[in-house]
């Protein structure tokens, strides 16, 4: 089985889909799928790490309350 590749560090640079896949810990040909802000220069498609973080924050779910009946 293939390790999973380590996060990306804190950096200004733009990210690839193998950091993206790190970062939510996800498969690469998940992440590829996923509808994630990008920008493509050239060939490449690169993210900015922000807008990353604020799709994923977007994504999040409340935890349900606590059933008092049990």
């Amino acid at each position: 089985m293939d390790k999973m590749p380590d996060p990306p560090r804190e950096s200004n640079a733009l990210w690839t889909y193998t950091q993206v896949a790190a970062f939510l810990h996800v498969s690469l040909s998940t992440a590829k799928r996923l509808p994630i802000p990008r920008v493509k220069i050239d060939h490449s498609v690169r993210f900015f790490p922000e807008r990353v973080r604020d799709w994923a924050a977007s994504r999040s779910i409340p935890r349900l309350p606590e059933d008092p009946n049990v």
